[in-house]
C-alpha cells in the first residue's frame, strides 16, 4: 500500500472504531480481514471469529465503552495509533467511568482492511480479564 491509501485505511479504522457498538462487532469484518491477527495484553488470537469473540466480550462486560483516537504516524507499512478507551463496568462499579490509554499497531492486508492488530496500554498485567468481571 501507499501511504495515502494506508492514511484513508487508517481513517476507515478510526471512524469505525470511534462509533463502535455492541451491534459493531458483526461488522468488523469491514475494518479486519478474515485472517487477521489480533493482540492485546490478555489475548492473542487470529482470525475474524476470535476476534468478534473477544470485542462480544467486551461488550457484555462494559457499558459505555468508546474509543477517543488522540495521534496517529502513518507510513506505507502501516499506522501506529494512540488512543484513550472509556467506559463502565456494569458489575463492578456501573456508575464510575473508567478511562485505559493505549497504543496500536496496525498492519493493512492490501485491501486496506487490518491483517494484523497489536494492542498496548497502561492496564496492569495483574488485572483480572474481561472474563472474570
Amino acid at each position: 500500500m501507499t501511504v495515502d491509501e494506508t492514511r484513508a485505511a487508517t481513517a476507515r479504522v478510526r471512524a469505525f472504531f470511534e462509533t463502535l457498538g455492541p451491534a459493531g462487532v458483526e461488522r468488523l469484518d469491514a475494518v479486519y480481514a478474515p485472517d487477521a491477527s489480533f493482540r492485546d495484553p490478555f489475548n492473542e488470537v487470529h482470525g475474524l471469529p476470535e476476534i468478534r469473540r473477544i470485542f462480544a466480550q467486551m461488550f457484555e462486560h462494559l457499558d459505555d465503552c468508546r474509543f477517543t483516537f488522540i495521534d496517529e504516524a502513518v507510513d506505507e507499512r502501516g499506522a501506529f495509533l494512540t488512543w484513550d478507551m472509556t467506559f463502565r463496568i456494569r458489575r463492578l462499579a456501573p456508575n464510575e467511568v473508567r478511562r485505559i490509554h493505549g497504543a496500536t499497531h496496525l498492519v493493512f492486508a492490501a485491501d486496506g482492511r487490518i491483517r494484523g492488530a497489536a494492542l498496548g496500554n497502561d492496564v496492569p498485567q495483574s488485572l483480572c480479564t474481561i472474563e472474570q468481571l
